[in-house]
């Protein structure tokens, strides 16, 4: 029976990431992806960057940055010392514990480069 589970639970890890790495085909889209202002931060506009979360980062991240199977990002610009840091991070994504002890993934390249540097350019405001 735990053998069962833990290759249920692994189909299920490879589905979700596989969910989360699925691209938009139509980049440059006129959809509102929650964007709130379409102000610049940090050399990028907000609005293209908080498109990208709605697509790309949302299911895992949390509305509002909330958190949910991945950590929370409200505040995760007081954890890099800079935008190139945390665009890094992004690039080379991550296996974290989560909550229940199991992994979480965050899978590498999962944006270009420079969407990657629109979202840290966005994200490190977040403290």
């Amino acid at each position: 029976m735990k053998k069962f589970i833990a290759i249920f639970g692994m189909i299920m890890l490879i589905a979700f990431a596989a969910a989360c790495t699925t691209k938009n085909a139509g980049n440059g889209g006129t959809t509102n992806g929650g964007t709130t202002n379409g102000g610049t931060t940090g050399g990028g506009n907000t609005a293209e960057a908080e498109q990208l979360y709605t697509k790309t980062c949302q299911v895992c991240h949390g509305v509002n940055l909330a958190g949910g199977v991945g950590p929370s990002l409200a505040k995760v610009g007081s954890l890099y010392k800079d935008a190139d840091e945390l665009k890094t991070k992004i690039l080379k994504g991550s296996t974290i514990p989560g909550k229940s002890g199991a992994t979480g993934v965050m899978t590498e390249n999962l944006v270009k480069d420079d969407e990657a540097k629109k979202l840290a350019d966005w994200l490190i405001t977040k403290k």
